[in-house]
């Protein structure tokens, strides 16, 4: 056992989160009093020793923990422990008190696996951190716990009465000691703390009830190889507890608990095997499946596992590993559903619902059902509730809250409530029209699977009637989505980054960028890569960035190339110009694209970054990259023939090269084509072209061109002389920083603008 944490925890790692099942739930083995009935218990001990030595139960749970029992005594009403804890390097004894709860049986824990019965052994630490007593309970939760059932999460709720409330408050003040040192170790990498943290959020004990919480401490776990936690990120991913609704995940979280020897997640992995839930549905290996495990789901229910009765009701209400009882099943899930179970509490109101119909004298009792279900977060009884405020069906029709339960329902991926919440959108009922998010809908329901064929007849038809998206791009989502297919992935992924036919959602583009990347395809990588780079729709990760430019790269997609290179030459999350340079020489060599890798080049060679300088060089290279089309090469090759670097000077073919960087817009060559023509350079003089171009420049923004504009009209050169429209475009120049623009305003008096 992993004990690399301080002594304090190593009792209370023991059960906390089951102390605080039996302070706060009062249910079970305790009945409503956890307190005065676990001190009433010292006769049990002598009624049971015939069908099992209870002795035998606490040294085995003992040996477990690693402590070492020295002796069993008798002493005042009950039976005490004097055992030794072993913690690393020190010992320490223990008399502990033994407790057996009266409604424990104990010759049917006798039957489970050593493995099993230990779960019905807890220790629960006291104020100085040391156990005082040894409980033997019916509460601990057989089997590790059994379903959350039928998809849902069984979170249960229960009601307590005012002194209950107060001893709970009490005994839970002991125990809150013990989640900080939970908080401490699962944080140091304990799985077992991670995964009783997961526990605790997961039921709201002693701390604000948190699913995603939950489900991140039981990812740690799990991810250590924790069978329990294993199981219950299986059962997060089916019930959408904390994370959306992915059964072929949940499916490999209850296999790998499987592989381990947990029988309940043996259960839940033949529940989904028999309704097809993430896999083929196979209905004989479900059977087959629960066959073998039926004798112990048996005993979990009558020791009043609550997932067991639900497991044991749905095996006799379908006749699956065992024989088809309607009877033994209701009641069954009617114990289970009284116990809290979200998903017995709706399975029974379906059970009645079948066999009588809502709007029947018994219609308030399904409806009670149903709401207890729905507010326990099952997904289905919170779409069936959508569904009878929707239609009116046994209460007063309101359409604001069919939609708010289909909303609940929909955001944790239940593809029935996508559908009715779509509707509500497309045809604006007890919401406003709103055919985008109508089309959302549609989609996150065509994306399930199992009510594919009528997403798509629904998104055919909002589709039509929305021209923003169009039949082209709708066929585009669903290639995607159905086919699996990397290129429509994305496209899609771009129609969310630039808001074309759907809303705007840098978030999604990222998610289908990445679904095309992981497929291999080079520009959902480059894509991807852009997106880590800018920090667009995923935090900044230029590391990344350069991962995925570089898998995009590998299979020679230009710009990824190029802005690997980048990378490399100005050291983000990667510094190296030569490896800039051998990429840029890559790309430029091979004489495609827009002449960008050309110019990078051609710019290494000028200054000679990862390379020895050599203008002539770069000269070559900025012809290449120029005539291709590139501003940048255009203006620099202007450059250099105006200067004569590299090559003989020629201003006529530097002021050619200008025109062509200008003409494409880029503002650096306007400015150089206004100068040019203001002073006649290459070209025959003319102010008013020179006005012309520095006019295009200041437009665009440069602050260059905005001081040049300003002083032509100060001097009027190539225009009407305006005092007023020079100092507007000194202005705009100094608010960018110009500091010729700002001095001109000092020089004339006129006080920058903040």
């Amino acid at each position: 056992m992993n004990r690399s944490y301080n002594c304090f925890l190593s009792h209370r790692l023991i059960v906390c989160t089951l102390l605080l099942g039996l302070c706060l739930q009062g249910c079970g083995s305790f009945s409503n009093s956890p307190i005065s009935r676990i001190e009433g218990t010292s006769n049990v001990i002598q009624q049971s020793s015939e069908h099992f030595d209870v002795k035998q139960l606490i040294e085995q749970k003992l040996t477990a923990e690693e402590w070492e029992l020295v002796s069993f005594y008798g002493e005042g009403d009950g039976l005490k422990v004097k055992a030794v804890e072993h913690n690393g390097s020190f010992s320490r004894a223990h008399d502990l008190v033994v407790r057996v709860a009266k409604d424990i049986d104990l010759k049917k824990v006798s039957r489970l696996s050593s493995e099993e019965q230990n779960r019905f052994v807890h220790m629960p630490g006291t104020k100085n951190g040391q156990p005082g007593c040894v409980i033997a309970s019916g509460g601990g939760g057989l089997l590790g716990g059994m379903m959350e059932g039928d998809m849902q999460s069984s979170q249960p709720s229960y009601k307590k009465n005012d002194v209950q409330e107060k001893e709970n408050k009490s005994i839970l003040t002991e125990a809150l000691g013990s989640i900080e040192g939970y908080q401490k170790a699962a944080e140091e990498g304990s799985a077992e703390a991670q995964y009783k943290l997961g526990v605790i959020y997961e039921e709201g004990k002693g701390v604000e009830k948190e699913a995603k919480q939950a489900f991140g401490w039981y990812y740690k776990a799990a991810d250590q190889g924790y069978a329990e936690a294993q199981f219950k990120l299986g059962v997060c991913y089916e019930s959408g507890e904390g994370v959306q609704i992915d059964y072929r995940k949940a499916i490999e979280c209850y296999q790998k608990a499987t592989d381990q020897g947990k029988v309940i997640a043996e259960a839940r992995l033949a529940y989904m095997y028999y309704n097809g839930y993430g896999i083929e549905t196979d209905e004989v290996k479900a059977n087959e499946m629960l066959q073998g495990i039926s004798e112990k789901i048996q005993v979990g229910a009558e020791l009043g596992d609550v997932d067991c009765q639900y497991m044991l009701g749905w095996m006799h209400d379908v006749g699956v590993g065992m024989g088809k009882d309607d009877q033994r099943a209701f009641e069954w899930i009617q114990k289970a559903a009284e116990q809290g179970n979200a998903a017995a509490q709706y399975k029974v109101g379906s059970m009645y619902s079948r066999k009588y119909g809502l709007s029947t004298c018994v219609g308030k009792e399904i409806l009670k059902w149903f709401r207890k279900a729905a507010e326990g977060g099952n997904t289905n009884a919170q779409c069936v509730l959508g569904r009878i405020y929707e239609i009116g069906d046994g209460v007063e029709k309101d359409e604001r809250k069919a939609v708010e339960w289909y909303q609940k329902a929909a955001e944790r991926g239940n593809e029935n409530a996508q559908i009715n919440l779509g509707e509500m959108y497309e045809n604006g009922r007890g919401v406003g029209p709103d055919g985008q998010k109508a089309i959302e809908c549609y989609i996150q329901a065509f994306k399930q699977g199992d009510v594919r064929h009528f997403a798509e007849n629904r998104l055919t038809s909002v589709c039509l009637r929305n021209r923003k998206i169009g039949k082209e791009k709708l066929k585009i989502f669903l290639k995607a989505i159905k086919e699996n297919d990397a290129d429509a992935q994305n496209k899609v992924g771009l129609m969310y980054e630039n808001g074309d036919g759907v809303k705007k959602d840098e978030r999604k583009a990222v998610e289908w960028y990445q679904k095309g990347a992981e497929q291999g395809n080079a520009t959902a990588q480059y894509n991807l890569g852009l997106m880590y780079e800018g920090g667009r729709g995923v935090e900044k990760d230029e590391r990344k960035a350069v991962e995925w430019y570089q898998v995009a790269a590998e299979q020679e997609y230009e710009n990824a190339e190029i802005n690997l290179g980048r990378m490399y030459e100005k050291g983000d999350g990667v510094k190296d110009k030569e490896k800039a340079v051998e990429l840029y020489r890559k790309v430029a060599k091979r004489g495609r694209g827009s002449g960008e890798a050309q110019y990078n080049l051609g710019r290494m060679y000028e200054k000679g970054d990862g390379v020895k300088k050599d203008k002539e060089e770069a000269v070559k290279w900025y012809q290449e990259g120029a005539e291709r089309g590139d501003a940048n090469a255009e203006i620099n090759l202007g450059r250099m023939y105006e200067k004569g670097d590299g090559v003989k000077k020629d201003k006529e073919k530097a002021v050619k090269w200008y025109r062509k960087g200008a003409k494409r817009g880029d503002a650096n060559a306007q400015i150089n084509l206004g100068r040019m023509y203001e002073k006649g350079d290459g070209v025959e003089k003319n102010k008013e072209k020179a006005v012309k171009w520095y006019r295009k420049g200041a437009k665009r923004g440069d602050a260059n061109a905005q001081y040049n504009l300003g002083r032509m009209y100060e001097k009027g050169d190539g225009v009407e002389k305006n005092k007023e429209k020079a100092v507007e475009w000194y202005q705009k120049g100094a608010e960018q920083g110009n500091i010729d623009a700002q001095r001109k305003l000092k020089a004339l008096g006129v006080k920058r603008k903040n």
